[in-house]
């Protein structure tokens, strides 16, 4: 389900991004940029629905098989 948009949307989202940035990692490279934006883009889509990281990520790296 999509959230509308608004510019208070994108607002929020860079609040959390700089918070995240200053708060845990301390700096970001600029070769690893897009790295740090996916994982920000894919908590804040599923901040409403928090029970779903783990599964997706599970989905995400299956476990490799046993002979």
């Amino acid at each position: 389900m999509r959230r509308p948009v608004h510019t208070s949307n994108i607002e929020a989202f860079w609040g959390k991004v700089k918070r995240a940035v200053s708060a845990t990692y301390i700096s970001v490279s600029e070769k690893h940029l897009h790295t740090y934006m996916q994982e920000f883009e894919y908590r804040y889509n599923l901040s409403k629905q928090p029970h779903l990281m783990i599964e997706l990520l599970m989905v995400a790296f299956p476990r490799p098989k046993l002979h």
